[in-house]
């Protein structure tokens, strides 16, 4: 499986990105490069392109200075069906250097047929700029999501933002922005950077240095970075993911971010997951990728629920199912929570 590493530009800073897409669409590389150069106004030649190949980068070379120059397949509109594609934005955790985005997660979302695009954030892999933790560099989220509305194959299906970790924070500032966005995934997401801050002692030099301030003397810059003081402003379904054993983000943060959104009357699912961590071993990582792939197809089928309906309806479809992956990987879903696993009614 292929993943392409690219320049994207971010504001006035160039930026690096990540891509993976589905093998159904049947594009090249040489294809996606081309279709990207023409997107931001370039030539093949000026665009930065490389592909990782068993996660070493490898640069492919094309001395092509014909912007006009297409794959043949997006003229003819050739595709396979594309009925269940998705194209989402995957915000990496971590800040700089640390959490770099997941080449091995991009090889899974290609397998799960979504069309993928990671931003690795400024002050990351080369790219310029400085990362301030939920500030300026939510414009690297937001140049991504444009671009994936370019891809012909996506123009008429969903488009999601998936924040990981801190990159929750970052995909919440973004939806925000985007009126258009068809849902957001909250994944083992920090929903308050005041709690983070309290409860990381590792992570209070860099918070500092990144927001530039303290939560004693300006807790303004914290709270506007917070998902949990946003969650009245969104507009689409949200899906929150958490182990409850998580030592990195503490459960709180889900367990809060998933209560504020269904005060808000926001349309909110959870997959809360009894006695799981940050990160998931392999094969139970597979299966929640599969069943988060199929929560956010299931958003795309439920029609919006008007104000008139009651503020705490069951939608049947989300019954447990018996065949449910997860099980079979060995996960336990925490029947201390499943009652918050429900689609509610949200504002249009």
């Amino acid at each position: 499986m292929a993943v392409y590493r690219f320049a994207l530009p971010s504001g006035p800073f160039k930026t690096y990105a990540y891509l993976s897409v589905p093998h159904c669409i049947g594009w090249t590389s040489s294809a996606l490069q081309s279709h990207i150069a023409n997107w931001l106004h370039k030539t093949m030649a000026e665009l930065e392109w490389q592909v990782c190949a068993d996660y070493a980068l490898e640069p492919i070379v094309n001395t092509s200075t014909d912007r006009s120059e297409r794959p043949a397949i997006q003229e003819s509109g050739g595709f396979a069906d594309t009925s269940q594609l998705i194209g989402m934005v995957y915000c990496r955790g971590g800040i700089r250097s640390v959490g770099t985005v997941r080449r091995d997660w991009m090889d899974d979302f290609q397998r799960l047929e979504l069309t993928t695009i990671a931003p690795a954030y400024r002050a990351a892999e080369g790219s310029e700029g400085w990362d301030e933790f939920g500030g300026r560099e939510v414009e690297d989220a937001l140049a991504a999501y444009r671009l994936l509305g370019s891809f012909p194959w996506l123009r008429a299906r969903p488009r999601v933002l998936m924040g990981f970790s801190r990159g929750s924070i970052t995909a919440t500032q973004a939806a925000l922005r985007l009126p258009d966005l068809d849902a957001l995934v909250l994944w083992g997401g920090v929903s308050n950077l005041l709690a983070t801050y309290a409860e990381r002692a590792d992570l209070r030099s860099t918070l500092r240095r990144a927001v530039r301030a303290t939560p004693s003397r300006q807790p303004d810059l914290y709270r506007r970075r917070s998902p949990l003081y946003l969650a009245h402003a969104l507009r689409c379904p949200i899906l929150v993911m958490h182990g409850s054993a998580d030592a990195q983000v503490d459960f709180h943060h889900a367990t809060q971010m998933a209560q504020a959104l269904q005060r808000s009357g926001q349309r909110v699912v959870t997959h809360f997951y009894q006695g799981m961590g940050h990160h998931l071993p392999r094969p139970i990582h597979e299966a929640v990728l599969e069943r988060m792939r199929d929560e956010l197809r299931e958003f795309e089928r439920l029609a919006p629920i008007s104000d008139a309906h009651p503020q705490n309806q069951h939608d049947p479809q989300n019954q447990q199912n018996p065949h449910d992956p997860l099980k079979q990987a060995g996960s336990r879903i925490s029947s201390t929570y499943r009652s918050m696993s429900t689609r509610l009614p949200y504002r249009t």
